[in-house]
């Protein structure tokens, strides 16, 4: 005999098995490469009728119908600003299961895609819109502050970007380019920055006209938070994501 709890459960079953995915939007995987080892970037078209809204920095959930393994929504980053053609770029690392499995997906395979969610550009669009913006990024983790680059062209922009080896380091080709704007300055490296290394080139009086993205292994934010509020930083300064899924 079910109880109300049993009910419930059964219907939130019902609804994520069966109504919810009649929610998602379809798109169709445009290409899949390896860009790094043990990361693959996808690109996804959306349909001319999506009603997605994506901002710089967003991520999406979405999930491959066609694929044993691949039907569960996961979410992921998106590397650039989507573009008015309505395609996504996604850079990801296998780390799990599903994620390993994308190398087979092959070009014009069904997506299903939910979203956009993330706050990383209306937390810099809740800000003023002079102060600085100092990114922090670790491996995979600065993918979404990719799109926020290049969302924010006339901001000041300075990034410090690391990785544990030359080949983990993504698109230095765009970081080449975004070097020619005369209020932007990267600092690439292999292996983690020193506390000085940052604050030593961090913008003048930056406790009170700087904000700080941060994206990357849980440790990495959670250092730098600590560093920069032992700083001077406000807590309204700062701002990351991190994925408990």
């Amino acid at each position: 005999m079910f109880d109300i709890a049993s009910i419930f459960v059964l219907g939130g079953y019902l609804f994520s098995k069966f109504i919810q995915p009649l929610t998602y939007e379809q798109g169709i995987l445009l290409s899949n490469r390896t860009i790094a080892q043990n990361v693959q970037e996808l690109v996804v078209k959306l349909p001319r009728s999506s009603r997605i809204e994506l901002l710089a920095g967003d991520y999406i959930f979405l999930a491959f119908p066609d694929y044993p393994g691949l039907k569960e929504m996961h979410p992921f980053s998106i590397a650039n600003v989507p573009s008015k053609n309505r395609e996504i770029e996604l850079a990801i690392r296998g780390d799990g299961d599903f994620t390993k499995a994308l190398t087979q997906v092959t070009a014009e395979s069904r997506v299903n895609i939910d979203g956009g969610y993330g706050r990383y550009q209306k937390f810099l669009d809740d800000q003023p819109q002079n102060s600085n913006i100092v990114i922090l990024a670790g491996g995979i983790g600065v993918t979404p502050l990719l799109s926020t680059i290049e969302a924010n062209e006339k901001r000041n922009i300075q990034i410090f970007y690391t990785a544990h080896h030359q080949a983990d380091l993504l698109y230095l080709d765009r970081f080449k380019n975004w070097q020619q704007r005369p209020n932007f300055q990267a600092y690439i490296q292999v292996g983690r920055f020193q506390d000085t290394q940052v604050l030593n080139e961090l913008p003048k009086d930056w406790q009170h006209n700087t904000v700080f993205l941060i994206g990357g292994p849980s440790s990495m934010m959670h250092h730098w938070v600590k560093c920069l509020k032992r700083n001077g930083a406000g807590n309204g300064q700062i701002y990351f994501e991190e994925f408990s899924w």
